[in-house]
């Protein structure tokens, strides 16, 4: 589904498909993975890539693009359809 948020050109990036699970990931802005990813994964990321998130519960790969991944061990807090725990979130935005 596309957000009405998004401009025309936003709409036109290729969506990277995971390295790991071989299937187009769901775009993901820059502003989620500056605040869910580690200070020392910070330092890689390229702002002009296009990233995605990839979904798959076996998959170890979380955030991706088409030139790095991140991995569940990057990110600050654990997520939700990566780790079965009973007390991950489902959303970050109200704790």
């Amino acid at each position: 589904m596309d957000s009405c948020c998004q401009t025309p050109a936003e709409k036109q990036v290729p969506i990277p498909q995971c390295p790991t699970y071989h299937q187009k990931g769901k775009s993901v802005q820059l502003i989620t993975l500056k605040a869910l990813l580690q200070p020392t994964a910070l330092e890689s990321l390229h702002p002009e890539s296009s990233y995605a998130f990839c979904s798959n519960p076996s998959c170890e790969v979380v955030y991706f693009s088409d030139m790095q991944t991140y991995g569940k061990d990057t990110l600050k807090v654990s997520v939700f359809q990566k780790d079965d725990s009973l007390d991950v979130p489902v959303g970050y935005c109200f704790g």
